[in-house]
């Protein structure tokens, strides 16, 4: 079981320069590459927002635990 995790554990990579989420908009959302870029500089945005405040939510939590 576990070499089989390991070996599997290739599936499991993260491109971080968007380059296949931009193909994903441009071939399955809309085709047109304007939009495709735009498509991807949002939901950059977005998911760079939500991280600063998940991280930030999770330092609250943290250092100021929520009574059971």
């Amino acid at each position: 079981m576990a070499d089989r995790l390991e070996n599997a554990s290739y599936r499991f990579t993260y491109s971080a320069d968007g380059v296949d989420d931009l193909v994903f908009f441009y071939t399955g959302v809309v085709f047109n590459l304007t939009h495709a870029v735009v498509a991807l500089l949002i939901v950059l945005v977005i998911s760079f927002l939500f991280t600063t405040v998940a991280a930030n939510a999770t330092a609250i939590v943290g250092t100021n635990p929520v009574p059971a």
